[in-house]
């Protein structure tokens, strides 16, 4: 640099020309132009050179900063400049040594992509899959949903409506996402839960016979009360009865146990005539007794061990009532009687008047009446 005084009469100035050194401006104070300083003020200025500060051997240039505090690279394609060119931008993965390639949404995301980027190592490309997609290419069917056979080909999301015919509480894949997997709700069955399960029948249909509504069979519904299992048939279309002793009929409502040949009344043989069908029946937990009560009032007891064996007439007994667990008492409204012989005159002695009306109930235990 070199010094010009001022002129006579003027402010002193000093003017610094042809700084060296990289430096310039006025005072030579600043690195210039493709230079970066070690400090501001500068105390040196070194030169941005591609050897020297873009060493990855993939620059086309290099320049400062602007603000002369760092060099700038220019790279070739994909190249970062952050790494002096030594290393691939975010969005490309080295294709050997010697070059980057762009991700592409169609070149490695299947076209299902909604961007794509590379992982931290530039090795690999990583994609964020459309709504229906999953994997690592987005190839795959996205959980929930299937292959679809059609063209384009594309993935199908598994529904209740369309794979369950509507009586499923969940569906998903199979996990290899070829088919839907439905949870059929109770009632039904089948992969499209389109049919009844055993112990119910259809109560209404859809198109092609599809089962839109399943009913339980149970014993009060479908046989009389009268039934020890109830089941529906192969077609699903009724219920089917197993009745307890004494019942008979598809819905176990005709009274067998010397019954006349009309059913109108009981005078079977060892049977008293009643004068009427049965109002209430009742057979004990341990199916030992059996108790029938007439519209005329009187009741009769059974063994239901031993067809033939005579009843013993309860006379007096009008309301509904139970047997213990064991079937050694019964319950019946007013009365408790003894109901673990059938010897003795009729008619049966109570054990106890418990007086009033309605029905009588025994505690699961027999604690308690």
């Amino acid at each position: 640099a070199s010094y010009t005084p001022a002129a006579e009469g003027a402010e002193a100035t000093c003017e610094c020309q042809g700084c060296g050194g990289g430096f310039a401006g006025d005072r030579c104070d600043a690195c210039a132009a493709g230079y970066v300083g070690d400090a501001s003020p500068p105390s040196t200025c070194t030169e941005c050179t591609i050897d020297g500060h873009c060493a990855g051997g993939h620059a086309v240039s290099v320049s400062d900063d602007g603000a002369r505090g760092a060099c700038a690279c220019e790279c070739e394609g994909g190249w970062d400049p952050a790494t002096g060119c030594g290393a691939c931008s975010a969005g490309f993965i080295a294709n050997g040594t010697d070059s980057c390639l762009a991700c592409s949404m169609e070149g490695h995301c299947s076209g299902h992509a909604t961007q794509v980027t590379s992982d931290a190592a530039r090795q690999e490309c990583v994609c964020t899959c459309g709504e229906l997609w999953a994997g690592a290419t987005c190839s795959e069917c996205a959980a929930g949903h299937v292959f679809r056979a059609e063209w384009p080909l594309l993935c199908k999301a598994c529904s209740m409506e369309g794979d369950c015919n509507g009586n499923a509480d969940s569906v998903t894949d199979d996990g290899s996402r070829n088919e839907c997997v439905c949870t059929c709700k109770a009632g039904f069955e089948g992969g499209s839960c389109d049919r009844c399960r055993a112990g119910y029948f259809v109560s209404s249909t859809g198109a092609g016979g599809v089962a839109l509504a399943c009913t339980q069979c149970t014993s009060a519904d479908h046989c009389s009360g009268n039934a020890a299992a109830v089941t529906s048939d192969a077609a699903r279309g009724l219920c089917e009865c197993t009745c307890r002793t004494g019942w008979a009929g598809a819905r176990c409502d005709v009274w067998t146990l010397g019954a006349s040949a009309s059913g109108a009344n009981f005078s079977g043989t060892g049977f008293p005539a009643l004068g009427s069908r049965p109002v209430y029946n009742l057979l004990s937990p341990d199916g030992t007794r059996h108790v029938v009560v007439g519209s005329d009032g009187k009741a009769y007891l059974y063994d239901a061990t031993d067809a033939s064996a005579a009843p013993v007439l309860i006379d007096g007994a009008y309301g509904e009532g139970s047997f213990s667990a064991d079937g050694e008492l019964l319950a019946l409204q007013p009365y408790l009687f003894d109901a673990s012989v059938f010897g003795g005159s009729p008619p049966y002695s109570p054990l106890l008047d418990m007086g009033g009306g309605g029905f009588a109930e025994f505690s699961p235990d027999d604690a308690e009446l």
